[in-house]
């Protein structure tokens, strides 16, 4: 019996781009997801809270393709809502993705095949592949929280640049709908030109290190931000996932390692180290940012479990 398809919508993605980019795309989508059978697919539009409750609900029908269309935050929050579920029914769902975001980084590297225009889907649940993901336990004040995350996590530079491209200021607003890669780059020089090297204790391979933590990269996916990406030997289906570090660059060297990161170059520049690992920990001296997914945190203890195989996804 096929499926149900519900298309998870954040309208809102994409500095509210998303809603544009999906009235383009929309037709050819509903089109391909009807002719594999069973109901048509049905589209939510932007669920802000209770999306936990809701994918459980579609449990109940038995197989379920949830679509997240949007951007990398969409896609992970459909995850973390697949992965809350009891572990009888996480099997009866399958992650499927409709790139309406800036980044669009699950959908990376892309492949013409699998684009509608410049807009990557993933919506092929006859052949669903296994993708890992990351947990991350943290500190949020007196409280422990966890979250997954099936793309990256980090701390550092590219986490304060991912809280100030979300808050935003006058310039980011202004560019954000005319060229979002531009914004992008602009954000990315502006979090160089603030950062500051943060004190820091990561453990990995059970060995702990401290640090003048420039950057701490938990990669699943070699990509991040735009065009960027690391030369890490990792993919969503590794045995390990990549904990990436830059330490104690200063700004020059910082805006020369974003210049090699935009031609996927890590290894073996100054302050670089990589390690492959299943669970790792870092403890800053002080309150930091920590992105998850492209969504900020603020915390003073991460610690970055891989979980194996722990989503089915679309092709």
């Amino acid at each position: 019996m096929p499926p149900r398809r519900i298309i998870i919508l954040n309208s809102h993605a994409n500095n509210g781009q998303a809603r544009k980019k999906w009235k383009a795309v929309a037709p050819v989508v509903m089109a391909r997801l009807s002719s594999k059978g069973g109901k048509p697919p049905e589209v939510v539009d932007s669920p802000v809270n209770g999306l936990t409750e809701m994918v459980g609900h579609f449990a109940k029908d038995g197989q379920c393709t949830i679509i997240a269309a949007g951007g990398d935050g969409t896609v992970s929050h459909c995850a973390n809502a697949i992965l809350a579920q009891p572990e009888a029914d996480k099997d009866r769902f399958v992650l499927g993705a409709i790139g309406l975001g800036s980044s669009n980084d699950f959908h990376k590297p892309f492949e013409r095949d699998k684009c509608l225009g410049r807009v990557p889907v993933r919506i092929d649940d006859h052949r669903p592949i296994k993708h890992n993901a990351g947990l991350v336990i943290y500190d949020a004040g007196e409280e422990k929280r966890r979250r997954f995350f099936v793309v990256n996590a980090s701390m550092g530079v590219v986490a304060e640049g991912n809280l100030l491209f979300n808050k935003g200021d006058a310039m980011i607003r202004r560019l954000k709908p005319l060229c979002v890669s531009a914004a992008i780059n602009y954000t990315a020089i502006k979090a160089i030109g603030m950062h500051k090297n943060i004190e820091a204790a990561i453990t990995v391979a059970n060995e702990q290190h401290p640090v003048k933590m420039t950057n701490l990269g938990v990669v699943i996916n070699p990509h991040f931000t735009g065009s960027c990406r690391y030369d890490t030997p990792v993919s969503p289906q590794s045995d390990h996932m990549c904990v990436n570090l830059l330490e104690n660059l200063n700004r020059r060297q910082l805006l020369g390692a974003f210049y090699y990161f935009g031609k996927g170059r890590f290894l073996g520049r100054p302050g670089a180290r990589s390690w492959r690992v299943e669970k790792a920990s870092a403890i800053p001296a002080g309150l930091a940012a920590l992105e998850i997914d492209g969504e900020v945190e603020t915390t003073t203890a991460a610690h970055f479990i891989l979980i194996k195989e722990a989503l089915s996804v679309c092709q």
